[in-house]
């Protein structure tokens, strides 16, 4: 008789805990369609990063304009909050920029071509600095012995310096959050090409 009588409190007290996660849950995926909406009010373009289904969807309106497959990632630090959070800044080792041009350069008839940026020229290996302390890494997919070293060195630099900069803001009781997205070549460089600072973002963590 004992025995039936713990499993039933056991099965009991593990539904409920079940049942409180799941709450839990639907609250969180609640807020952060809420958040999503708020942007969607708004013309501009925003960034859903589901970590947990390892996509990105780039909208506008609530209408989906393009989905970038993660391959690979890590999630390090604090919790995403359920909210909207707006990119601060982008960094990159080179940065894509147009050739200068002087002021009266075609005085003398000479023709002056301005070349357009395309997506080529966008970087592949960049940072996201989000608001609310989160950074967001990007590499390119390994696709040889130069890109793959490449890609070593930056991710070294990434563990090195994610530690130092969790404890520093733990110290000044701030949040941190570090997360390491590979992607293929020429979808990391459509993220970077489409955001820009000010876009809002919604992350669901893996």
């Amino acid at each position: 008789m004992w025995p039936g009588i713990v499993f039933f409190f056991i099965a009991f007290f593990v539904s409920a805990d079940a049942a409180c996660d799941n709450k839990g849950n639907l609250s969180s995926e609640t807020q952060r369609l809420r958040a999503e909406l708020k942007l969607a009010e708004k013309p501009d373009i925003y960034f859903v990063f589901n970590l947990k289904d390892r996509k990105i969807y780039i909208k506008a309106r609530g209408t989906l304009l393009r989905e970038l497959r993660i391959i690979d990632l890590r999630y390090r630090g604090d919790y995403a909050a359920a909210k909207p959070f707006f990119l601060l800044e982008k960094s990159s080792f080179i940065k894509p920029g147009r050739e200068k041009i002087k002021p009266g350069a075609d005085q003398d008839g000479d023709k002056v071509e301005i070349d357009a940026l395309e997506l080529d020229d966008m970087p592949a290996r960049y940072a996201l600095s989000l608001e609310g302390g989160i950074s967001i890494s990007v590499t390119p997919e390994t696709e040889g012995p130069v890109s793959g070293l490449c890609n070593i060195i930056y991710s070294a630099g990434r563990y090195i310096s994610g530690p130092v900069i969790m404890v520093w803001n733990a110290l000044r009781k701030k949040t941190f959050t570090s997360i390491d997205i590979v992607l293929n070549k020429k979808e990391a460089q459509a993220l970077y090409w489409s955001f820009h600072e000010g876009n809002g973002s919604i992350i669901y963590p893996p």
